[in-house]
């Protein structure tokens, strides 16, 4: 039998139950959301992404201005990323993560009673970074540009300013430069300890992220 992640059971179950009617507020929004990514596609050639790491956890802060049915401002996320038992990862026992920054736009509507459907585009820059050895800061970094994010979600009003809903997004995007840093021969050449380079035959890639969204509008 399939479980559903928790975070959209208590979701599902406050849309079904209901909550307080919201206010049409214009001012400054924060936004939290939290739930399950996975990856699809290569970060260069011949190295598929699922191969670094198979899923992550992201902690995602939207933060801007709502005015009526528009949200307008930016973005920023810390994702652990994870391997699975089964995958043949390049870096086994390694700590991955991924992060994104940049900037969107929302466009909500009423759909009935205190709930509101929203869909929303973004773009911005990431990073998926790889600590191959602590001891010896020793680690890889691919860094990127994510060309555009679509969204959709609900927000149901929980309290005065306050909404809570289900969303998913999809991304497509590109690591375009390689960045590896260590203190010895075992990774970089020479004794240089910082190797640059651009990614050979970049590919575009797909993270797909869903999860619950809460928001605060003061």
């Amino acid at each position: 039998m399939h479980r559903w992640p928790a975070p959209i059971v208590l979701a599902l179950c406050l849309l079904h139950s209901g909550g307080v009617q919201a206010a049409d507020t214009d001012g400054p929004e924060l936004g939290l959301r939290t739930g399950y990514a996975v990856p699809s596609g290569r970060v260069s050639s011949g190295l598929r992404l699922r191969d670094v790491l198979s899923f992550a956890l992201p902690v995602h802060v939207d933060l801007g201005y709502r005015t009526h049915n528009w949200f307008i401002g930016g973005y920023g996320q810390y994702a652990l990323g994870f391997e699975s038992a089964t995958s043949s990862s390049t870096c086994p026992g390694c700590t991955h993560s991924w992060l994104r920054l940049g900037l969107q736009a929302q466009y909500s509507w009423h759909y009935s009673g205190n709930m509101d459907l929203w869909v929303g585009l973004a773009s911005g820059q990431q990073w998926l970074n790889s600590d191959i050895n602590k001891d010896r800061r020793e680690a890889s970094q691919a860094l990127g540009y994510e060309y555009v994010v679509t969204q959709l979600g609900s927000a149901l009003s929980i309290a005065e300013g306050v909404t809570l809903g289900p969303f998913a997004t999809l991304s497509l995007g590109e690591y375009v430069r390689l960045l590896q840093t260590c203190q010895s021969d075992a990774l970089c050449p020479s004794t240089r300890q910082r190797v640059e380079s651009r990614a050979k035959n970049a590919e575009v890639h797909l993270w797909f992220v869903t999860g619950v969204r809460a928001t605060l509008l003061p």
